[in-house]
Order: C-alpha cells, then structure tokens, then sequence
C-alpha cells in the first residue's frame, strides 16, 4: 500500500515536471513572438517617421507583426488550456478515491 502511494507521488510529480517544461517552451515561443511584433512595429515607426516605407507597405508590415504576435501566443493558450484539463482531471480522479 505505501509503495503504491509512493509511486503515485513519483508519478504526480513527474507530470509536474513534464507540465513546467511544456509550459517554459510555449512561453519561449511567446517570447520570441512579442519580440519579433515589437521589432516589426519599430521598423514600421522608423520607416514611417523618416519617409522609407510608403504607407500600404507599414500597414502590410503591421497586419505582418500582429499575425506574428497571434502565432506565437496560439502555443502558449493551448498548453495553458491542456494542462488546465489535465489538473481538473486529477482533481476528479482525487475525489472519487475518496
């Protein structure tokens, strides 16, 4: 019985484990996706404000970026609704042992 515990705790914790390193690279994905939208803004704004970039080609170059910060951020939400399920499940499973 204790050795079932035990294993139950090893396992639990494994998928913590599992679970933090899913989350650290969906938000490493994030990371780069905000920064690669903060970029395109600023070349957009540096082109806009020195007369470089025509009007439609920072507007393409902004819907570009926006795009861009969606893709990054689509991983991060489905990562957080999946381990968000998973947690709701053991919960479940918790309380019928009971």
């Amino acid at each position: 019985m204790a050795h079932d515990y035990m294993q139950q705790i090893a396992r639990i914790n494994l998928e913590i484990e599992r679970s933090k390193i899913s989350r650290e690279k969906s938000l490493l994905v994030l990371n780069k996706g905000f920064f690669i939208y903060l970029m395109v803004l600023f070349v957009a704004i540096m082109g806009l404000v020195n007369n470089l970039i025509s009007a439609q080609f920072i507007n393409m170059i902004i819907v570009l970026g926006i795009i861009m910060l969606l893709v990054g951020i689509m991983p991060y939400m489905l990562t957080i609704v999946k381990e968000e399920k998973r947690i709701q499940e053991l919960i479940d499973k918790i309380d019928k042992q009971k």
